[in-house]
């Protein structure tokens, strides 16, 4: 509870509304240098309810200041078999470390005793119901009011907190659905993507193994009818469905996959963090190691500007924008197209990729966590893949090249 000494609410130089990895990241930070800092959590437990696939490269774990080689990583895979609507399978290996496979439960209170072992307060059963300035602010929650220097908002794809200071939510948001299966006959080592209207429109569906004969499978929905098609995916799908039937359901659960960013993501001492400010991958949505960085960069600017005496948005903006801007511009463009094809020309491209080399190319020069960055950068990636598309169908190629443009 928040304590009243003489009618002042007690005071903490940053709030983090939100107790997971963007704003268990920005918090533990800022506490270490020396930010005195109040985590509110909405839910009565840290890491719970799941909302995450959980896959993470290691190099991504460690640029967040996490250990690979803890209890929340559940599996480690090194390969990708993709699925067109057609049927058609390609298999994209993983060139150097393992992808990890994590439990977001225990992963995120990981996150939560590194940010206590910092000095930070965490309360859980904390609603945030307000945040009133923009400095020298007001915390209301249904534990009590604090007052507050700055304000970091890692609330999540609701962004009801930020949308009520007057800064825009992410205006692509899908819903998602997963379970996790036991009795499985999966490979520990790969994933699977199955593209095609049919089984996830507007999206992929994906089988993720998490060891013991256990996966996760799950899909995104432009559409809605999550659960119908999870059901039907599971039971018809031409290439998985054998290896699913036999699963029983441990868990469900349900979210939201953030696919589009905003274009101001704090004002004053409100700072936003992670899915709530669209700090997600455009292609897949994974948000963990994007979000937890821009936590980081966000407490460290919230203390930047308590020692210079400036607003904490004029460090954070530049900051955030400088590390994610031009890959999230690519990734958006790339989605938008992505978007538009259908199964036909969807199918024909992977066929004409494997023809092309192109999934080879990519084994070695696509960066896990920057996919548009790296393919931007790497010509023997665009030669491969304008080869692959013109190879396809050169007149949707320029036409869905032009409906982006326009868009």
């Amino acid at each position: 509870m928040s304590l009243t000494v003489r009618g002042f609410l007690e005071h903490f130089d940053l709030v983090v509304v939100g107790g997971g990895p963007s704003g268990l990241s920005s918090a533990w930070i800022a506490s270490k240098l020396g930010v005195k800092v109040l985590v509110l959590e909405e839910h009565e437990e840290i890491g719970v309810p799941k909302h995450c696939a959980g896959l993470v490269s290691r190099e991504g774990l460690r640029a967040i200041g996490m250990p690979s080689e803890r209890d929340y990583v559940e599996n480690k895979v090194k390969r990708a078999f993709v699925v067109s609507p057609r049927g058609l399978t390609i298999e994209v290996k993983k060139r150097g470390e393992p992808i990890c496979v994590i439990d977001r439960e225990v992963f995120d209170k990981a996150l939560a005793s590194r940010a206590e072992d910092e000095g930070v307060r965490v309360e859980v059963s904390a609603r945030v119901k307000e945040v009133v300035g923009l400095r020298g602010m007001v915390v209301r929650s249904s534990k009590g009011s604090y007052r507050a220097e700055a304000v970091i908002d890692g609330e999540g794809a609701r962004a009801l907190i930020s949308h009520r200071m007057g800064l825009p939510k992410p205006s692509l948001k899908l819903p998602a659905l997963q379970v996790e299966l036991r009795g499985v006959d999966v490979w520990m080592d790969a994933v699977w993507i199955l593209m095609g209207r049919e089984w996830a429109p507007g999206f992929f569906a994906w089988v993720i193994p998490i060891g013991d004969h256990r996966a996760r499978v799950g899909l995104a929905s432009s559409i809605g009818l999550c659960a119908q098609l999870l059901k039907r995916l599971v039971k018809k799908h031409p290439v998985v469905s054998r290896m699913l039937q036999k699963g029983k359901v441990e868990r469900l659960y349900s979210g939201v996959v953030v696919l589009s960013g905003v274009k101001r993501a704090s004002i004053g001492n409100f700072l936003v963090v992670g899915d709530a400010a669209g700090q997600t991958k455009p292609l897949t949505g994974g948000g963990v190691v994007y979000g937890s960085l821009c936590g980081l960069l966000a407490g460290a600017s919230v203390a930047a500007s308590i020692e210079k005496g400036v607003e904490a948005s004029r460090i954070y903006e530049k900051a955030w924008r400088g590390i994610l801007a031009r890959e999230k511009a690519l990734a958006e463009d790339a989605r938008r197209w992505l978007m538009q094809v259908d199964d036909s020309y969807c199918s024909k491209i992977i066929e004409c990729g494997e023809r092309t080399g192109l999934f080879r190319v990519a084994e070695e020069e696509l960066n896990f966590d920057f996919h548009a960055t790296s393919l931007s950068r790497s010509s023997k990636l665009i030669s491969a893949l304008l080869s692959t598309l013109f190879l396809a169908n050169p007149i949707k190629a320029f036409k869905y090249y032009l409906q982006t443009l326009i868009s």
